[in-house]
């Protein structure tokens, strides 16, 4: 650290200080760029780590001066912020590559690694992320502080940094609005920044109250449900998530928006005449259809603010194991038939399967918590079937999990939600709340 064994390093030239411009906002091809000027050929360079954007930091022994490079040849001190789980709830980092939809724009500030903490209640301790030095010696040189615009949002601890890996405690400050507070790694004494976290700050919202419905036809009768994949006629004993379980799987997912729920009452059987053209075979997959189970919402029939309805089966274009056809309806769709009728699927693996890296798909909770995304209008990189947002994520994401909101079975339904989308979900949990 004091150089006394960096002889074959080479020290940056003085015309390159990092002393104003953010790290992360500095690109790989400038840094190469700079290393031209080096007795390092830039096609000598190694690839930088995993995310893209690693920043890497060299000390002129003269006086000390703090600089930036990329040149990996030299073997120079990396800092990056990490999730401290493989799964990487509340932690976006930059993915090099990754672009918006569906407008292509890219916000300055997703070149930087995210989290979030609540202002106020459960979830205003965030101890997910950790910064990552090469050695002890490395991150003695630097320190943590809270950026001077957001000494009201949140603190950080520790401040002193004496390891490599050094595990973050982020507590948010009391406050009713959605802010973006800034985390700095600064050279020790001195103002000069080489990394930022940015942080989502987040107002608590109150529960959202949940309630749980089976849906039959007034005309349901044991041919046609056997014909559909049942049998006997679906009771409350059908294979199906109860309502605690459920609320479990969203709070675990939402908690990193700020967002809860609450279960409203057990599983209420419900008879609506929501197909009446169309021989009462169970199958909700026509506008007429959503509409009449919308109008059964308004007349009180479904009165939570959210309403998770078990049909006996539903098809649709965009899915069949769960669907939400207009967030503003506050109803949630889930398909019993499409977990029993497949070869392949069976109900217990579906409602208890473990998450594992490829996402939860097969699992009924992390069905519903997906739906419940939709509802909450994320994703935010497609637009809705009626909504500016709230369809599927298909960007690039975090190694070891897969987006809550990527579409399909086939695509996994994991832990991770991007940044964006906690904000995005805490504005509409607002209006959902209304």
């Amino acid at each position: 650290a004091d150089g006394s064994d960096r002889k074959d390093i080479l020290t940056p030239p003085k015309s390159f200080p990092v002393t104003t411009q953010p790290a992360d906002a500095i690109s790989q091809t400038a840094w190469q760029q700079q290393a031209a000027t080096f007795t390092v050929k830039p096609e000598d360079l190694a690839p930088p780590a995993e995310p893209a954007r690693t920043l890497w930091i060299a000390f002129d022994s003269n006086d000390n001066n703090t600089y930036g490079s990329l040149i990996d040849e030299v073997r120079l001190l990396p800092v990056e912020f990490k999730a401290r789980d493989q799964f990487s709830d509340s932690f976006d980092p930059p993915l090099n590559g990754d672009v918006h939809t569906p407008t292509g724009a890219k916000d300055e500030d997703d070149w930087v690694a995210w989290t979030s903490v609540d202002r106020t209640g459960g979830y205003n301790t965030n101890t997910k992320t950790k910064l990552v030095f090469s050695s002890d010696s490395a991150a003695s040189m630097f320190e943590l502080a809270v950026a001077n615009d957001s000494l009201q949002f949140i603190t950080v601890q520790p401040t002193q940094l004496t390891t490599a890996e050094t595990n973050l405690t982020i507590h948010g400050l009391p406050g009713n609005t959605i802010e973006n507070a800034t985390i700095e790694v600064r050279a020790k004494g001195t103002t000069n920044v080489v990394a930022r976290l940015r942080v989502l700050t987040l107002p608590e919202r109150n529960p959202i109250n949940c309630k749980f419905y089976r849906v039959h036809e007034p005309n349901e009768n044991l041919a046609t449900l056997t014909r559909i994949g049942f049998y006997p006629v679906p009771t409350i004993n059908s294979p199906v998530a109860a309502p605690g379980p459920a609320v479990s799987e969203i709070d675990a997912r939402m908690i990193q928006a700020g967002v809860a729920v609450s279960p409203g009452s057990p599983i209420t059987e419900r008879v609506v005449d929501y197909e009446p053209n169309n021989g009462g075979n169970g199958a909700l997959d026509t506008d007429a259809e959503f509409a009449v189970m919308a109008q059964k919402r308004r007349e009180g029939v479904f009165d939570g603010a959210c309403n998770i309805i078990y049909i006996a089966d539903l098809d649709t274009r965009d899915g069949s194991l769960g669907y939400v056809d207009d967030p503003a309806s506050k109803l949630v769709f889930i398909s019993q038939n499409s977990w029993v009728d497949y070869d392949d699927f069976h109900p217990d693996p579906k409602v208890l399967a473990p998450e594992d890296r490829r996402g939860a798909s097969f699992a009924m909770t992390r069905v519903i918590a997906h739906e419940f995304g939709h509802y909450l209008e994320i994703s935010t990189r497609e637009e809705g079937k009626v909504t500016p947002t709230g369809d599927h994520d298909v960007g690039k994401y975090p190694a070891g999990t897969v987006p809550l909101m990527r579409p399909g079975p086939d695509g996994g339904l994991g832990h991770w939600i991007r940044h964006e989308d906690w904000a995005k979900a805490s504005e509409t949990a607002k209006t959902r709340l209304q």
